[in-house]
């Protein structure tokens, strides 16, 4: 397919259109390819991250692409709490939105910090060190705090980071705490992926690129499709947090291979080299299935159900006052 790229936001906001169009260049697949010119594209990709100004994509969905293409226009956005308000992938999709025909889960891409700490190195055993971790914040989901209290394990290492987020960090902030995920998950024969505010985690994939095995504590988590994903990790139900470290323990002889078939899972599906092509190929399927028009009309319905919700109304709130301000101050 010839496949089109570009954000609806200006820069810096276009990030992840960018690093996608990077990825495209090194494809080790060979089989679609990047056009420059729209009307080429058999495929239209919006990538885009966090906008909080707009966290609902109405400049994706006015663009005049979309309104020009509009079936071959695909949205890939990783906000928390996501509406799949368009056919797309969504990394923060909950698992009862999922539709083959309309909206699946997706790997992070437009990360809002890249992690330059990790990678290959990790991928070695892990001598001497925790038998599961957690480096992170416990505030963004109850389950966290659940984590926390896990830390009486004298195998484990579990730290709250409090709100030392990286994205708020000054750049040696960050390169401290970068260097400590690091050194933990790379000392760590399992590592602790619990929801945040998004059913999905930055942290789940680059567990699988460290080489280590995720235990996914997310009862709503929509995997990607594709990887054999019960061969390299754990899942755990968000009630038997508990339950964790005596599952560890019967698991604790299998980490090393499952580890090793994480990071081959990585390399395969979510890595740099193969991102466009599965990206693309994720597209083509939606498109392949696509629901017809007033299937897809009553799929939207469903999913504006998801505005009741406290998190939405309070974002529509705030949308509303912005919106206010800014024709007060013209």
């Amino acid at each position: 397919m010839k496949v089109f790229i570009l954000s609806a936001y200006p820069p810096p906001h276009d990030f992840g259109a960018r690093w996608l169009i990077d990825w495209a260049a090194r494809d080790s697949f060979g089989v679609h390819a990047r056009v420059e010119n729209p009307d080429e594209a058999d495929l239209i990709i919006f990538l885009e991250g966090h906008t909080a100004g707009d966290a609902y994509y109405l400049a994706v969905r006015n663009h005049p692409l979309r309104r020009r293409y509009p079936g071959r226009c695909f949205l890939y956005q990783d906000q928390d709490f996501a509406v799949p308000l368009m056919p797309g992938l969504y990394p923060s999709l909950e698992r009862q939105d999922r539709d083959p025909a309309y909206a699946v889960g997706a790997p992070y891409i437009a990360r809002i910090t890249e992690n330059p700490v990790k990678g290959p190195a990790q991928a070695t055993a892990a001598a001497g060190g925790f038998l599961y971790s957690f480096v992170g914040s416990a505030s963004t989901d109850p389950v966290r705090r659940e984590i926390m209290k896990l830390a009486a394990d004298e195998r484990a290492c579990c730290e709250d980071t409090g709100d030392a987020h990286e994205w708020v960090l000054t750049p040696e902030e960050r390169k401290v705490y970068l260097a400590r995920f690091s050194d933990v998950t790379s000392r760590s024969k399992f590592v602790l992926c619990p929801r945040g505010a998004s059913p999905s985690t930055y942290r789940l994939f680059e567990t699988m690129e460290a080489g280590r095995v995720p235990v996914i504590v997310s009862d709503a988590f929509t995997p990607p499709d594709g990887p054999d994903w019960a061969t390299f990790c754990l899942r755990v139900a968000e009630a038997e947090t508990a339950s964790i470290p005596a599952l560890l323990r019967r698991h604790e002889t299998a980490a090393a291979a499952m580890g090793a078939k994480a990071r081959s899972a990585w390399e395969q599906w979510f890595a740099p080299p193969v991102t466009f092509h599965r990206i693309t190929e994720a597209c083509k399927e939606i498109m392949t299935r696509r629901a017809p028009t007033r299937e897809a009309a009553a799929l939207r319905v469903r999913y504006l159900s998801k505005f009741l919700t406290p998190f939405h109304l309070k974002m529509l709130y705030r949308l509303g006052r912005w919106k206010v301000r800014a024709f007060l101050s013209r």
